[in-house]
């Protein structure tokens, strides 16, 4: 059904799911006020929904702390938004509840760029990176204790963690100098080579992300 042909795959789900295997199923998708209506699926083989009904709204992450506090919606992912905690936190009757989840911050390095072709510049940079300090800054607030990661595969809070982050896990400035040098790098104010060329990388952050703009300062 969604994968007979190339047209059921490209379009087959366009506008509508035609097929579910859930509690729920699509009753109603509104384009204009951007959301989506689910209804108990009589056909669900498993216990039955305790809802009758769940509408899902499209909605700005910043929006959504002031449509919590106004009841236009009943339910929101505060996620690492110490702003939206404590305004939630201030809604009568709210109830909050926290839980581990298989979330992570992590910066992906282009190594095809010109200045970081070099696997000792990308070792510097990884070792000029304090992550505790960007552990405390982004959970800063929010009554979780900061640790960073080291593993790519599973968070902290699931069985089967374990660091693996080795001696580049840890802060070492120095030791990040130490590589630049090595490379041809030259510190003058801003690292710059023999030629001229200076060191400066490229930090994107998404925008939709509470706290990544404090992240990129």
């Amino acid at each position: 059904m969604t994968t007979s042909d190339p047209a059921a795959f490209n379009t087959g789900w366009v506008g509508r799911v035609p097929v579910t295997a859930g509690p729920f199923r699509p009753r109603a998708i509104d384009q204009t006020a951007k959301t989506v209506t689910v209804v108990r699926d009589p056909a669900w083989w498993g216990r039955p929904a305790k809802l009758d009904r769940i509408v899902y709204r499209a909605m700005d992450p910043s929006a959504m702390p002031g449509a919590f506090a106004n009841g236009e919606v009943d339910l929101m992912d505060i996620g690492v938004d110490a702003g939206a905690l404590r305004r939630a936190k201030r809604v009568p009757g709210a109830e909050i509840r926290r839980a581990g989840g298989p979330d992570w911050r992590h910066f992906t390095f282009n190594a095809a760029a010109p200045f970081l072709a070099d696997p000792r510049v990308r070792r510097a940079v990884m070792l000029a990176i304090d992550r505790r300090a960007v552990a405390r800054s982004d959970l800063a607030d929010l009554g979780w204790a900061p640790q960073p990661l080291g593993n790519h595969f599973y968070v902290n809070t699931q069985e089967g963690y374990q660091d693996n982050s080795g001696a580049l896990g840890s802060y070492d400035p120095e030791r990040a100098r130490r590589l630049l040098d090595e490379a041809g790098w030259v510190p003058d104010g801003k690292y710059r080579r023999k030629d001229g060329r200076t060191l400066a990388l490229r930090f994107v952050v998404p925008s939709s992300v509470p706290g990544s703009k404090q992240e990129g300062s």
